[in-house]
């Protein structure tokens, strides 16, 4: 145990070397991620992602590591690919008006839900972009958003009922249901021949917020 305490001291070394930040910051995230569960080569690689993540955003150090386990537990990403999640995230918040903090707080909040309903990390980044730079509210509030969003969709009668009544069935031909974002999909398609009060009231028995509109 000595011998890999010892070369996990020399990685972080190197490692806060490499990225220019502190050694202190490094060896507390690294620490983190062992104690959620992270092996020594995974917390090394995580380590490395949350310091990433933390230099090219509003992120600290403590709340990139935060955001990245929980993001990688609900949609089941491997620690050895936990930059591609990064990539993803600065990528949007170089093109779009939104910050990667934003987006990885929205995906934190929701992902689980997201999994249960069959969205996808690249397609709910979409709908928190999409809510994001339309209300300006905070990733953590568009998280929740999304979160009631996803669930209504094909867990309430009254949202079914909705739904139906613009075209829009739940489930499959062969009576699977459908993904929150295939739903949503269709769901577009009629919503522009609607009238403003019409969305409204539809937003609001499917999603019961106004932010489906913001999707759509």
């Amino acid at each position: 145990e000595g011998t890999n305490f010892e070369k996990m001291l020399e990685s972080s070394i190197t490692l806060s070397k490499e990225l220019g930040n502190n050694l202190k910051d490094v060896n507390q995230s690294l620490i983190g991620f062992a104690r959620q569960g992270f092996d020594g080569p995974d917390a090394l690689e995580m380590t490395k992602t949350a310091i990433v993540a933390s230099n090219v955003s509003e992120l600290t150090a403590e709340e990139s590591m935060n955001n990245l386990v929980a993001i990688m537990t609900q949609f089941r990403i491997e620690a050895e690919n936990s930059i591609e999640v990064v990539d993803k995230l600065n990528e949007v918040d170089n093109n779009f008006n939104i910050t990667t903090k934003d987006l990885s707080d929205g995906l934190a909040k929701a992902g689980a839900t997201a999994q249960t309903f069959g969205v996808t990390i690249d397609e709910m980044i979409g709908h928190i972009t999409a809510i994001g730079m339309a209300t300006k509210e905070s990733g953590s509030i568009v998280g929740n958003s999304l979160k009631t969003i996803y669930s209504r969709m094909t867990t309430l009668p009254k949202a079914i009922n909705a739904l139906a009544g613009v075209g829009v069935d739940i489930k499959k031909s062969n009576g699977d249901v459908k993904t929150a974002t295939e739903i949503l999909d269709e769901l577009a398609v009629s919503w522009e021949g609607l009238s403003a009060t019409e969305q409204q009231t539809l937003g609001v028995k499917v999603a019961g917020t106004n932010q489906l509109s913001r999707l759509l």
